[in-house]
């Protein structure tokens, strides 16, 4: 009955919250709220460890075992190979990301096409250090929920293949909140990391290429949205240097 109520909550009632959380962000952002976004980051990090550590409570009132979640070493040769997979993509995206950061334009194109997670995205380096304290959390959190306790679920009801597929769909769902080709996105990569996380019969594997993904997204957003804010706040000190008019139209 424990495992069915969680079930439930993650998959329906969990991402209501950034449903209702992240429009309110963006208007906040939009009017220039200070420190919208690290709240947001610091909210959402710690809702991401309250679920994981609510997702091992129950498990553990169940009396499962550890490798139901993957949170054991059942195979110290699929670990590796796990890990080996995780470093040869990472490597392989290092390298684009070296050839993209050399390219102001493209990236801040690239940034243009997801506008949508613009008001996500750290703008500043106060905020690039809450988005990585988020990204990590991610990372750790999201894989034990949706890769360890869901995934386990929905296997044990479903079959592997069905399992896999309702997992990615309630992973995907789960981030509604940033649009529906962003649900599309997620689920696919909902899908990889599952593969990889029963393939290795560990989550470590996928908790690093998790982390890593959104990591490297933060760094890429700080790097074309940072000059934007810059000049942003040198247009708005430039208004209120033109005296009591340009406060006036500040306070509009």
């Amino acid at each position: 009955m424990a495992n069915m109520s969680f079930f439930l909550f993650v998959a329906l009632l969990f991402p209501l919250t950034d449903l209702w959380l992240y429009p309110r962000l963006r208007r906040a952002t939009a009017a220039g709220t200070p420190g919208a976004r690290v709240r947001y980051h610091l909210i959402g990090a710690a809702s991401l460890w309250l679920v994981a550590a609510c997702s091992v409570a129950v498990m553990l009132r169940q009396q499962q075992p550890w490798h139901d979640l993957r949170l054991d070493v059942a195979s110290p040769l699929r670990l590796a190979a796990g890990f080996a997979l995780a470093a040869a993509y990472i490597a392989y995206v290092m390298k684009g990301y070296r050839r993209l950061i050399g390219k102001p334009d493209r990236l801040r194109t690239m940034m243009k096409n997801h506008a949508n997670v613009e008001a996500l995205l750290p703008h500043t380096r106060a905020e690039a250090k809450t988005f990585a304290v988020l990204s990590i959390s991610a990372g750790v959190c999201e894989e034990i929920v949706y890769r360890g306790f869901i995934l386990w679920f929905t296997t044990m009801w479903l079959g592997v293949w069905a399992g896999f597929v309702v997992t990615a769909v309630i992973f995907g769902l789960a981030h509604a909140y940033l649009g529906p080709k962003h649900i599309l996105r997620t689920a696919v990569a909902g899908v990889v990391l599952g593969i990889v996380a029963v393939g290795s019969a560990s989550l470590l594997p996928a908790i690093l290429l998790h982390a890593f993904t959104d990591l490297l997204s933060g760094d890429l957003g700080f790097r074309s949205l940072e000059p934007l804010e810059q000049v942003r706040h040198e247009r708005l000190r430039e208004t209120v240097g033109n005296g009591a008019d340009g406060a006036a139209l500040l306070v509009e």
